[in-house]
């Protein structure tokens, strides 16, 4: 049986593998711009990922008040589009690639998770 930290792990490490195998042609056959827009999308996801189970692991093991998860929670989201607003902003990434970048999580997720369905 998988517990969430391993799955945690495996979907990190997935999406990691993924951004690069994405961002290494993207560099080739597209430039610069979209091979930091793909690491940056997928970075920011990952990070949002992790920032979201830290703070579900730390509710589901103390007395956690609701107005500070809501708090947490729209903390994360403006840090988020913070990140992407200032990405994009620089010029630094290409707007598609960022989104590229940002859709590998949930792949990695939905991989991640019928592969432990079918060991249960």
């Amino acid at each position: 049986m998988m517990t969430a930290a391993h799955f945690l792990a495996r979907v990190t490490l997935d999406s990691a593998v993924a951004v690069a195998a994405l961002a290494l042609p993207a560099a080739w056959v597209i430039g610069r711009a979209a091979a930091v827009g793909v690491l940056a999308g997928g970075a920011l996801a990952i990070v949002s990922l992790w920032w979201l189970a830290r703070g579900a692991l730390s509710m589901s093991q103390t007395r956690f008040d609701r107005s500070r998860w809501l708090l947490l929670a729209s903390l994360r989201f403006v840090a988020i589009a913070g990140a992407v607003a200032l990405v994009l902003g620089t010029g630094l990434a290409h707007p598609v690639a960022l989104v590229v970048g940002l859709t590998v999580l949930p792949c990695a997720l939905t991989f991640e998770g019928l592969r432990s369905a079918d060991d249960v």
